[in-house]
């Protein structure tokens, strides 16, 4: 039954600009063969509550002339579609009967425009323009198929090329009958390109496929009608959003973009190129060439071949054991299994007594390879070794004609192509239970690869900026706000170097010196520093020294450089810098922060809420959590007038703010109370790998103040730190405990830090307690106190639990007899001499697991780990 059309007309008075974001290219007939002149359309939709008015709005083709083609009176309603036909009035009626729609749907024809209908063909696109010449909306497509015309859902989505029976789509029933869905704007909810995909070719289609199966939605991928023959084989380049497949008859390589876009040939002039498969790590492609009797490869960045194997029979399929360094493939009309070790290019008949072999999966970590059988319509396997083969599946499992295979080992499935039932099966790869058909309706689906995606935003500030959405480097963001904005849960960003500020987006590229512009983070997303972004070489390559991807609350740009971090307080041209670079809320700990620079914030206004804490960075927890993790990042030059220069941690009760700090470095931060780098207020974070230098609180905690509460105890895990140069007037200038904080220390260096009132190293208050195992403290100074109170200082407040630890002008009544009061011999930073008494002195039954010390080494050297941060390398002292 043919499907029924739903067009709502609602008539409104007047229309508002802003209705104008809602309009949607929803789909594009290009190259049509149907009645009269020509019959290229495109339909427009109005997603929005209003009408709006087209009236003097124009339209072009990639082109992208405004004024070319002009309305003259047309308005679209809410809900609406309206199809811009490239026909004269006096065709539409017949235009409408061969798609057989009503006399209610919408037709544009071109005599109703100013100026003419622009011819659409292959890798072309409309473009829709205001009255003032602004962009309103585009679509673009790179493939031109006769009669069949792009689709795009509501939300923008590109669907791909028209599929009968899918989202709408049927066929006219003119002579040359066309594919499409005039008319009928999918509604579909969007469906981001995440987790599972699973990728195949078709050779009789002919097409490449894709299902994302989160949202169990099938899309067909654009792909070049000229000189297209029947694409085989399938390889994906999940880092880098690349697929690679062969054109059997066409004789060639292609490489696109995961959606279908920017189809690239590689390699021309082969001889019917079948499977292929690609070593992601060395950045090499392999494929068969059947009637060349070869298998060649090349590295991915060159169109260089490179003949692996020749002389062989006819090689049909391929695999890769990279574990073992060996290559796998069948041939077209031979009962074996053959493989060959690449690095001594010695190749054996693996297998033989089988039938027809097609498709192969090598799974190195089970010890095991699968096989899908033609003729014997079977799914197989053995061991490496060529041991206890088993059939998995058979005819009986509904299997006739099997080809292409992939291993899913995470769910423990199996997936193969039939050509003969037309479809995709699944079953588990043990080989237990029923087989199923997972999709059916193809036409000659033939190799297929399974890949686990994220989606990635992309931002550069010296990107292009045309067409900016995110989805490559050369269409990337120039500011993170845009990129925020249009993230999802899950997303990952990726940042390029540059500075990127706050209150800069698309629509304010000079800024709008607004103090409360913050990247807000809301929502779990990854956001990475550090790629070399557009023009270069590489633009995923990543260095986040070289490459600094910078987020700076510095809205004017005019920060004067201070040589003590006390002096950011009242640096006058600090004045208009945002107060947060960043804030979160509601965040879990898959929101990572990871390469970034932030710097520029100055949290000095008491007027508003938290508005004088956290300049770098706010984290409030607003609901059950705010858990990010932030790993490799450096904050540098912030301040708050209270609380937390650079980062302000707040929870309360339940609502849990306990966030990881991974291999980050806190300089030159400053508060004007308390926390110059970090203030933790009823948070527990897990602190690992940092150093904090050069910091300054006035009234405690230098570096880092942990406080409790009667109704919260805290306590904050620190591993593997350095505390080194931080000051305060008061109390703590490395680290303020209190009160009611059970924070615990391990492999914590305190040197250098400077205090007016006492405990320079560590200062604990009011019912806090810390736990300090394998820590050095050394070179602390205050005014007026002896030695020990110098490096670790407790006052109403409960004896510390020390082990293992050395402490300058140690009397013995801090801790156990483990503790030292030797001279740890440093060079002068926080780095063991060889002489050092800590070498293999701290704690014999600790668990470092998975540790590393403060510089990325191994953290235990030589059985026993040292005392402090640093784990001296190449040497044992012994006992």
């Amino acid at each position: 039954m043919r499907k029924q059309f739903y067009i709502i007309i609602i008539l409104i008075l007047c229309a508002v600009s802003s209705a104008q974001t809602d309009l949607v290219i929803t789909e594009i007939m290009s190259e049509s063969d149907h009645v009269g002149v020509d019959g290229d359309w495109w339909e427009l939709t109005n997603t929005g509550s209003e009408v709006v008015v087209l009236t003097d709005y124009s339209w072009d083709d990639s082109h992208r002339i405004p004024g070319n083609v002009t309305f003259t009176s047309l308005s679209i309603g809410a809900g609406e579609s309206v199809i811009i036909l490239d026909e004269p009035a006096a065709n539409v009626d017949a235009w409408k009967t061969v798609w057989e729609l009503g006399s209610d749907t919408r037709v544009w024809a071109h005599e109703q425009f100013v100026g003419n209908f622009h011819g659409l063909g292959g890798s072309d696109g409309v473009y829709l323009y205001d009255s003032n010449d602004a962009l309103v909306t585009s679509a673009n497509y790179s493939s031109r198929t006769d009669r069949v015309s792009n689709e795009w859902d509501k939300f923008g989505t590109f669907l791909g090329l028209s599929v009968m029976g899918e989202n709408g789509a049927y066929r006219s029933t003119d002579a040359h009958a066309n594919t499409a869905s005039p008319g009928y704007a999918v509604d579909l909810e969007p469906c981001r390109l995440i987790g599972p995909s699973l990728y195949w070719t078709d050779k009789d289609a002919p097409q490449i496929q894709r299902l994302i199966m989160d949202c169990n939605q099938t899309e067909s991928l654009t792909t070049p009608s000229s000189g297209f023959g029947s694409p085989r084989g399938i390889a994906i380049d999940a880092i880098n959003g690349r697929v690679y497949w062969a054109d059997f008859n066409g004789g060639s390589i292609h490489r696109c973009s995961l959606d279908g876009s920017h189809d690239q040939v590689l390699v021309t002039g082969l001889e019917t190129p079948a499977d292929m498969a690609l070593d992601t790590d060395m950045g090499l492609l392999y494929w068969a060439e059947t009637d060349a009797h070869r298998i060649c490869r090349m590295a991915t960045d060159s169109n260089h071949l490179e003949v692996v194997i020749d002389q062989v029979s006819e090689p049909y399929y391929i695999a890769l054991d990279l574990v073992h360094g060996q290559l796998y493939w069948s041939e077209f009309n031979s009962p074996t299994l053959n493989r060959m070790d690449l690095m001594s290019n010695e190749a054996e008949v693996y297998l033989t007594g089988l039938d027809r072999v097609r498709d192969i999966v090598v799974e190195p970590e089970q010890g095991k390879v699968y096989w899908a059988d033609r003729d014997s319509s079977k799914i197989q396997r053995a061991n490496l070794d060529g041991t206890e083969i088993e059939d998995l599946f058979n005819a009986s499992d509904g299997l006739d004609r099997p080809h292409g295979l992939w291993l899913d080992v995470e769910t423990n499935q199996i997936y193969w192509t039939d050509t003969r039932t037309q479809a995709v099966h699944r079953g588990c790869a043990d080989g237990s239970g029923v087989a199923e058909v997972f999709i059916d309706g193809l036409d000659g689906p033939w190799a297929l690869v399974m890949v686990n995606l994220e989606n990635i935003l992309y931002v550069d500030a010296n990107a292009p900026g045309l067409e900016s959405d995110g989805s490559s480097w050369a269409k990337a963001y120039r500011y993170l706000q845009d990129a925020l904005a249009a993230a999802s849960p899950g997303d990952t960003i990726r940042i390029a170097q540059g500075t990127y500020r706050p209150d800069c987006d698309q629509s304010h590229p000079s800024g709008t010196g607004d103090r409360t512009a913050t990247f807000a983070l809301d929502q779990d997303l990854v956001i990475q520093g550090g790629y070399a972004g557009y023009g270069q070489t590489d633009p995923n390559q990543r260095d986040t020294v070289n490459w600094a991807s910078v987020l700076s609350g510095d809205l004017a740009g005019n920060d004067q450089p201070v040589s003590d971090a006390r002096d950011l307080l009242t640096e006058p041209a600090r004045s208009e810098n945002c107060l947060h670079v960043l804030t979160g809320q509601c965040l879990t700990s898959d929101t990572v922060l990871d390469g970034l620079t932030i710097t520029g914030g100055n949290a000095n206004d008491y007027d508003i809420l938290y508005g004088s804490r956290g300049g770098a960075m706010l984290n409030h927890s607003i609901c059950t959590e705010v858990n990010p993790v932030i790993r490799n990042c450096h904050f540098i030059n912030n301040t708050a007038l209270e609380l937390g220069g650079a980062l302000l941690n707040s929870g309360h009760g339940d609502r849990q703010c306990n966030l990881t700090l991974a291999y980050c470095q806190f300089s030159n931060n400053a508060a004007g109370q308390q926390g110059g780098a970090i203030f933790n207020n009823e948070a527990d974070p897990n602190v690992m790998n940092c150093r904090f230098d050069g910091n300054y609180a006035a009234f405690g905690g230098g570096a880092v103040l942990n406080s409790g509460s009667d109704q919260f105890e805290t306590g904050a895990v620190f591993r593997n730190c350095v505390f080194a140069n931080n000051t305060t007037t008061t109390t703590g200038a490395g680290m303020y405990n209190g009160p009611e904080n059970h924070s615990v220390l391990t492999n914590c260096t305190f040197i250098h830090n400077d205090a007016n009132e006492g405990g320079a190293g560590l200062y604990n208050w009011e019912m806090s307690q810390p736990t300090l195992v394998n820590c050095i403290l050394w070179g602390n100074e205050d005014d007026g106190w002896d030695i020990e109170a110098g490096q670790i200082l407790s006052e109403m407040s409960l004896d510390p639990l020390i082990t293992y630890s050395c402490i300058e002008g140690w009397s013995g009544s801090l801790g156990d007899e483990s503790n030292i009061g030797d001279d740890p011999r440093l060079d002068g930073g926080y780095h063991l001499l060889t002489d050092s008494p800590c070498i293999d002195a701290g704690d014999p039954n600790g668990d470092y697991s998975g540790q590393k010390d403060i510089d990325g080494g191994d953290r235990v050297e030589h059985g026993r780990v040292d005392i402090g941060a640093d784990e001296l390398t190449g040497h044992f002292r012994g006992e």
